[in-house]
């Protein structure tokens, strides 16, 4: 459920609008499934090599282990800087809900019963609520961290609820406004008919549809960060210590994430057309506020006074709940990679020590207030472009951990041929790597091994198809920013590549005083974990009755299944 905390921040509620105003409504929801469904095989992956070695920093020490370790360390970092640079925009994007307030032009064109609609929050400084959340956000990371699940359990809980009622409230609004599928058809349409440049020209046909589609899917991705969150806690997290806990969580987040997306956005493009006025925002990099979500935009065109305040009010505890989680991720990243020797130059050893140590509550706190320290970025939102800096913030996240997901996919399928290598004898593979004593069965990945954790489906097609997408996306994400050329978001589409590439060379050079093109794994293959997946504690998330099962008996294995899925 963190996990799931982790990935509902603002992407979903502020940039709904604008994937469906370049996309159109059909197109929008199916951007979602399909860019879910890139995410999702980089979490199997993931999750499988989890599985069979739970290491603390997987994210790192997996391509540490069977790809190089100098792309593991840039790895390590590039998603650390992806976790700190989102806890800024979600305190960016705290501060933009409070400024929420509409033009009274916009009210009376939308026919809303009232004359006004705003925050009395709408004069104050943004500043002063990125200070207020930004001490909240380390408080909340500085408790135990048994508390801090159970808050943010209940939170992700709440949220999940929260898209729910969404997608119900959607549903009544339409059919109480006898709007059906009027905006899926004429004069709109299932897909945008235009796309607007930045400049302002309309591109209509073939190309102007493939562009709005692919603008909609790389905006779309950054909803989806926060996948593989399930990974990082699983260090401190009892439900995921086990095989089945990796497996279940993996397979769940990303089902709950998938279907909540494509259901909610499906149901709010029921009723609000593409070219609503307040959707259009023909800027390359911008996220905007709760004035324009389509969410809330939906609540005011069927009249409704009360929902469009408590949706802007959620938002903001939605935005703060994923703030909470991104800076205890990359703090538990940090704290990962200060516990990897190889990880830091001997004059930074100082200063790696100090990151190592926890609290008397299990927090390690030093790295908890070092990743804290990037929060202040958050206050670029008090400059006169706010929604700029938070949707150039956004957008390089997103593209350092699809960097990030690209390198974990190769692991993967460097991992899948180690795997094959091991169980034949271990040849091919240094005699140092394996236990001598090691049962080599625990390397086969073949359906007739009952002792392998986790075999993920349709590998290495699901890989290879997760590294296609997340390349695309990497190579193409700034297209737009090339004509009329745009520096700064030019820039934002392309650093994380750069700093990536930068910091795989200055590893190389510190590690084997060399920058050949030659990979250097450590190959450490001792240890894997080895369970007994017939045993009848194992297989909670398929539903299986036996023949001499009764009514009563069916009842109470179907309702626990239900439960291992929604808890």
């Amino acid at each position: 459920m963190i996990a799931f905390s982790c990935v509902i921040g603002i992407g979903l509620f502020l940039q709904n609008g604008r994937i469906i105003n370049l996309a159109g409504p059909g197109m929008a929801w199916l951007a979602y499934p399909l860019m879910g469904s890139i995410v999702w095989s980089v979490q199997a992956a993931l999750g499988e090599m989890t599985a069979l070695f739970p290491v603390p920093g997987a994210l790192f020490e997996l391509p540490c282990r069977f790809l190089d370790q100098s792309i593991g360390y840039a790895v390590g970092w590039m998603s650390w800087f992806a976790w700190v640079v989102i806890v800024a925009a979600e305190l960016q994007g705290v501060a933009g809900l409070f400024q929420f307030g509409f033009n009274p032009a916009d009210l009376r064109r939308l026919q809303y019963p009232e004359p006004s609609l705003k925050w009395s929050t709408t004069d104050v400084n943004p500043a002063v609520w990125i200070s207020i959340f930004l001490v909240l956000i380390l408080a909340v990371n500085l408790i135990r961290v048994r508390w801090f699940g159970e808050i943010e359990y209940w939170i992700g809980f709440m949220k999940m609820l929260f898209i729910v009622g969404l997608i119900v409230f959607n549903i009544g609004i339409n059919i109480e406004t006898e709007t059906h599928f009027r905006f899926y058809n004429d004069p709109w349409g299932f897909i945008s008919r235009a796309w607007i440049t930045p400049s302002g020209a309309e591109e209509t046909g073939g190309w102007g549809h493939l562009a709005g589609v692919w603008s909609a899917m790389t905006l779309t991705i950054f909803s989806m960060i926060g996948f593989e969150a399930v990974t990082v806690t699983a260090a401190e997290n009892r439900e995921l210590r086990t095989f089945e806990g990796v497996k279940i969580s993996s397979r769940k987040i990303s089902m709950r994430i998938i279907l909540l997306y494509s259901l909610a956005t499906f149901t709010v493009g029921l009723n609000v057309p593409y070219d609503e006025p307040l959707l259009v925002n023909r800027e390359i990099s911008a996220l905007d506020n709760g004035t324009h979500s389509a969410f809330v935009l939906a609540a005011i065109r069927a009249g409704k006074t009360f929902w469009p305040r408590f949706f802007n009010g959620f938002f903001i505890l939605s935005a703060t709940s994923s703030g909470i989680n991104s800076l205890y991720l990359s703090s538990r990243i940090l704290h990962a990679l200060a516990l990897s020797k190889g990880a830091w130059p001997r004059v930074f050893r100082g200063f790696q020590g100090r990151l190592q140590e926890t609290g008397s509550k299990g927090v390690p706190r030093n790295a908890v207030f070092v990743s804290w320290l990037f929060g202040f970025l958050g206050y670029l939102a008090a400059g006169k472009t706010p929604s700029h800096q938070l949707g150039r913030l956004a957008l390089n996240s997103t593209v350092s951990m699809l960097v990030v997901y690209a390198v974990i996919c190769v692991t993967f399928l460097r991992f899948k041929n180690f795997m094959r290598l091991a169980r034949n004898s271990g040849s091919g593979i240094p005699q140092d790597c394996i236990d001598p004593e090691q049962d080599l069965s625990a390397y086969s990945r073949r359906k007739t091994t009952p002792t392998y954790p986790y075999r993920s489906n349709w590998q290495p097609l699901r890989t290879c198809y997760a590294l296609f997408g997340c390349t695309m996306l990497i190579l193409f994400n700034g297209w737009r920013s090339i004509s009329p050329f745009s520096g700064a978001d030019f820039v934002a589409s392309y650093i994380s590549v750069f700093i990536f590439v930068v910091l795989c060379i200055l590893y190389r050079w510190h590690l084997h005083r060399q920058i050949i093109p030659r990979l250097h794994p450590t190959l450490n293959l001792r240890h894997p974990v080895m369970v007994d997946t017939t045993d009848a504690a194992s297989g909670r998330d398929k539903l299986r009755f036996k023949k001499d099962d009764k009514f009563l008996k069916k009842v109470v294995r179907t309702a626990q299944w239900i439960w291992v899925w929604l808890k």
